[in-house]
């Protein structure tokens, strides 16, 4: 994996170490209360206690080295660390974080010690987690830690999983087709020939064209993410390094409310989103920003200050690496589509994905290069889940279906 690419990734990071000492006083208040919720909770200090002794013991059984294939005490830039601070810290700093970029917490006193309860579950999940990773052979090992959803129960983020995408799945496992085949109507992108000049790595993020990490939450719009992602690069690859990345962020919110009223329940393909772009136009995020639920407010903001619209989109199904590495190279990130769990390798993942996983797809991400291992690929979970919000996922297989269908805008300047 590219060094420039990390060291971008580490220069972009949101988060900001949370430091009561310069916390604005209203933050300083939340600090102060949040401690007293932590230690006066009725049921926390046990469960606390337990993961205080798991620690010790993992501490005490393993070395730093073997910790560190199993464990990432990261979160964003700030350190979050199992193995060198006190639980209460870990949970306080965290809660302080959570509330700091999403603002979750609120006076209500009975929602903050349920949240608080069920970090410190989770916490010993993850722990739990970290001790069967340590057991595993070192090729087989894979690194976790606290991430956006160590507040989240595990049906609050199953909530995020993309209903429609499983019934797509099931229907490209009984059905038979060829390369480009179209099984679901839409247009088929055209067979391109496989390039044999390859380069070994590459990455769309190292040519300036991809966008920053974004958070659905828990709503199941990652297809929105996934399309709304792909048409921001496109807008970036033909602008010819005439607009900063960091400029352009296209409204979520503005596709969602354009759907159906249960999307973020039902979830939904791909091109939903592109076909909602090219019907009602593209809006900035600054006009309409994400809300994370539908509101309805189709079709009533200003369009973008960029001049980009989308005509058309299409889809290429049943493919093997070079077939993806050839469109990526060629036309930009793409759209694809990924299986994903409820289990402690997705919801703590902090380093590339080697566990299990099937080809029953349910959640949209965007491809956006690779390396000689691995997919590198833009999720759409927060800059604090998996390498600063990035998947690094397996080549070589259809790993987690990967390779069943990738799909792309077709834009235009105007």
């Amino acid at each position: 994996m590219s060094k420039l690419f990390f060291k971008l990734l580490y220069m972009i990071s949101i988060i900001s170490i949370i430091n009561t000492e310069y916390c604005p006083k209203h933050l300083q208040s939340t600090s102060n209360s949040l401690r007293s919720s932590i230690d006066n909770h009725p049921t926390l200090s046990s469960t606390l206690m337990k993961s205080t002794e798991q620690i010790n013991q993992l501490g005490n059984s393993y070395s730093l080295d073997d910790i560190d294939q199993c464990y990432d005490g990261t979160y964003g830039d700030q350190k979050i660390d199992l193995f060198n601070m006190s639980i209460n810290e870990i949970v306080h700093d965290y809660f302080m974080s959570v509330q700091t970029l999403h603002g979750t917490m609120n006076n209500d006193k009975h929602e903050t010690e349920k949240r608080l309860q069920i970090v410190a579950e989770n916490i010993n999940s993850l722990i739990k987690a970290i001790e069967e990773c340590l057991r595993k052979p070192k090729n087989q090992r894979i690194r976790l830690g606290i991430t956006s959803f160590t507040h989240l129960t595990d049906q609050e983020f199953d909530s995020m999983i993309n209903h429609h995408l499983i019934e797509r799945s099931t229907l490209h496992a009984t059905l038979k087709g060829g390369l480009g085949s179209n099984l679901t109507g839409t247009p088929s992108c055209p067979n391109e020939p496989i390039s044999r000049q390859l380069p070994r790595s590459f990455n769309w993020f190292e040519q300036g064209k991809v966008t920053p990490i974004r958070q659905q939450g828990q709503c199941g719009s990652c297809f929105i993410f996934s399309s709304v992602a792909t048409v921001e690069s496109s807008l970036l690859i033909k602008s010819n390094g005439q607009i900063n990345p960091y400029d352009v962020d296209f409204s979520e919110q503005a596709v969602l409310d354009c759907l159906a009223r249960n999307t973020c329940e039902s979830g939904g393909y791909q091109w939903f989103g592109w076909s909602t772009m090219a019907q009602y136009g593209i809006v900035d995020e600054e006009y309409y920003p994400y809300q994370t639920q539908w509101l309805g407010q189709c079709n009533v903001y200003p369009r973008s200050r960029y001049r980009i619209r989308v005509i058309d989109w299409c889809s290429h199904n049943y493919n093997n690496d070079e077939i993806i590495q050839t469109m990526l190279y060629k036309y930009g990130p793409l759209d694809a589509s990924i299986s994903v769990s409820t289990g402690p390798e997705w919801k703590y993942l902090k380093g590339p994905f080697e566990a299990y996983c099937d080809t029953h797809v349910n959640h949209a991400v965007t491809l956006i290069g690779w390396d000689e291992y691995y997919w590198i690929i833009k999720n759409s979970w927060g800059p604090e889940w998996g390498i600063n919000g990035y998947l690094f996922l397996p080549r070589h297989s259809n790993k987690c279906g990967i390779l069943i269908e990738v799909a792309m805008p077709i834009t235009e300047i105007y």
